[in-house]
């Protein structure tokens, strides 16, 4: 078990050893981001950017939002998940 969190940026991760190959990612996203459209589309970008990291056998991943991602860019979001995973940029 593995917990990371990113109090400056973005997000909190939880991890452990997954039982399969491929990675399962857990997303959650409190009133406290902000509104609905706000939750969903940060929602949306950290989906996509599991979808990237998915490939490599991270385990199960729990991606907290943290209120400072309805700020993020696409490029915060993506590189903060990425070190917090431990996962290499490609």
């Amino acid at each position: 078990m593995c917990h990371s969190i990113s109090q400056e940026i973005v997000v909190a991760t939880s991890a452990s050893k997954g039982r399969g190959v491929t990675a399962r990612f857990g997303i959650v996203a409190s009133k406290a981001v902000g509104n609905a459209p706000k939750r969903n589309r940060v929602r949306r970008q950290l989906r996509e950017i599991a979808r990237e990291i998915m490939t490599e056998p991270v385990g199960d991943v729990v991606i907290r939002a943290l209120p400072g991602s309805a700020d993020a860019s696409w490029g915060e979001l993506r590189s903060e998940v990425r070190r917090l995973l431990g996962v290499s940029s490609s």
